[in-house]
């Protein structure tokens, strides 16, 4: 795994977070909005008898604990990538990297953040980029 690679780690964690969330709201909304037409019953033994709407609450307690883990490994990772940049150095290179991998910050406000013309940020972005990389061979 590269540098980047190891980078992306976090926003990829981060966006299956949010499509876990989006996926409880959406069976949350589901199992207060289902309803029963009794005048329709008919017996059937094979029938589940449970009421239509806790599979919607069993599926959205279940994402729920997924997403609890996820935000616990989120956690660890994003510290263990803060860990690993320190090693690099470069105070620059270092607070480039974490304000855009780690949280997740857009170019332009890391460019803000920093100060610095956009030109120099990407140039020094693709230097700390290879610290990093040797780095993680080095650790490998």
């Amino acid at each position: 795994m590269n540098a980047e690679e190891y980078l992306r780690q976090v926003e990829t964690l981060d966006h299956a977070i949010d499509r876990k969330l989006r996926s409880i709201a959406m069976w949350r909304d589901t199992a207060t909005s289902i309803s029963h037409d009794m005048s329709k019953v008919n017996y059937n033994p094979n029938r589940s008898t449970n009421a239509p709407f806790e599979r919607c609450i069993e599926k959205a307690n279940e994402l729920e604990q997924e997403v609890t883990s996820d935000i616990d490994r989120l956690a660890d990772l994003k510290a263990e990538i803060v860990q690993t940049l320190s090693l690099m150095g470069d105070t620059y290179g270092e607070l480039i990297l974490k304000l855009k991998y780690v949280d997740l910050m857009p170019w332009e406000n890391v460019i803000d953040k920093i100060g610095y013309s956009r030109s120099w940020v990407f140039d020094k972005k693709i230097e700390a980029l290879k610290k990093l990389d040797e780095i993680l061979k080095s650790l490998d």
